[in-house]
């Protein structure tokens, strides 16, 4: 993938039960999500519409679980073997990491980088990061690129649950576009 996998929640799939898979090629195609509770895989989602951007629901899965999955496009190209689990049944027990202002630039030294793995690598149990704004350094395709590029491993393997900052949308200080935010997050928003 272009961009991506990254996983995220909607209205349309529930947390411990569920996910959606995000990612974005560089030329439109139909997106697939191969999956299953090894690395055999076994199950597949199609995308719905030829696009650059994929969002796919998986549904269906057992609670609490490890799931492997890998995503491709119509033309044949197949990311690695990436895993996540499922959140459990119960919310109580729900395991998070909460963080904000990464605001990577792309330029000289990369703390994104270096914190996406600190948390991928030593809180592999996490069941989604709460992020509350200010993701990319401002609302360019560059610096969402560089965001979503420097946290890969983590965004492969856990849900993130965002929230729009002033860096996230056209413009400091806050603007009211969030076209770019939206896209990439398959999120319930409302009306």
């Amino acid at each position: 993938p272009y961009i991506g996998p990254l996983l995220t929640w909607d209205a349309s799939v529930e947390p411990h039960s569920g996910v959606v898979v995000t990612f974005e090629t560089s030329v439109p195609c139909l997106g697939t999500v191969e999956y299953g509770t090894s690395a055999a895989l076994g199950g597949s989602a199609l995308g719905q519409e030829v696009a650059t951007l994929h969002h796919i629901p998986l549904e269906g899965l057992p609670a609490d679980t490890t799931i492997h999955y890998r995503v491709s496009d119509s033309a044949g190209h197949d990311s690695e073997v990436f895993t996540f689990r499922t959140a459990p049944e119960d919310p109580h027990t729900v395991r998070f990491a909460a963080m904000a202002d990464m605001q990577e630039s792309g330029e000289g030294h990369s703390r994104w980088d270096d914190v996406a793995d600190q948390v991928a690598i030593g809180h592999p149990d996490l069941d989604f990061l709460l992020m509350p704004g200010d993701l990319p350094f401002d609302d360019e395709q560059g610096h969402w690129w560089t965001f979503f590029d420097q946290g890969r491993e983590l965004f492969a393997g856990v849900v993130s649950l965002p929230a729009v900052g002033n860096h996230d949308t056209p413009g400091i200080p806050h603007h009211p576009d969030t076209t770019r935010f939206r896209a990439y997050y398959a999120l319930p928003y409302p009306e």
